[in-house]
């Protein structure tokens, strides 16, 4: 069997487990429901449109991340722009983001993780962020950041929320000439 044989096999088994999983979540949720004493079928559609919702922001993230070409930038660039992504998806990337369960791991991290982290560890070899913690850490602050940031009032312009959230990343919250001019 050859590479993309190979590849085809397991993309065909992913499909077919995310589709199994799918089915069993909107059979659970209709049960649920029905033992609540609430609309079984009512349950099982939220729970649809919730799921749905979750891969949209993972597919809208990851669309963005992907089109700021982060790795042929430099890093403070890169970071404006993987904020710049990452707000721009909004409301729906802070329900994702919080969420324990992932749409679909594999994706979330191939999409979203893997770029991020990426960017942070190219940070890190280059000297512009710091390398004594983890890319990981680094990776979920940067992410912890512009969720808290998106959800806290009052809101700032866009423009305005993506250079005070790429400066507190990069630069922390320390007063430093720079920011007082």
């Amino acid at each position: 069997m050859g590479d993309i044989e190979f590849l085809i096999l397991l993309l065909g088994a992913a499909v077919a487990l995310s589709i199994f999983v799918t089915v069993i979540t909107a059979y659970a949720s209709y049960v649920i429901g029905e033992e609540l004493h609430v609309s079984g079928v009512l349950a099982a559609v939220a729970s649809g449109i919730y799921s749905g919702w979750n891969a949209h922001a993972a597919m809208d993230a990851g669309t963005r991340l992907s089109s700021a070409r982060l790795g042929e930038v430099p890093v403070e660039e890169g970071v404006a722009r993987a904020v710049r992504a990452l707000v721009e998806v909004g409301d729906f990337f802070i329900v994702l983001a919080r969420e324990r369960v992932r749409p679909d791991p594999d994706v979330f991290e191939s999409s979203l993780g893997a770029p991020l982290r990426a960017l942070v560890a190219r940070g890190q070899e280059l000297g512009s962020i710091r390398d004594d913690v983890p890319s990981s850490w680094l990776t979920e602050s940067l992410v912890g950041l512009v969720v808290s940031v998106l959800s806290v009032s009052p809101s700032m312009g866009r423009e305005d929320t993506i250079a005070i959230t790429t400066s507190l990343f990069l630069e922390g919250a320390s007063c430093s000439s720079s920011h007082l001019e």
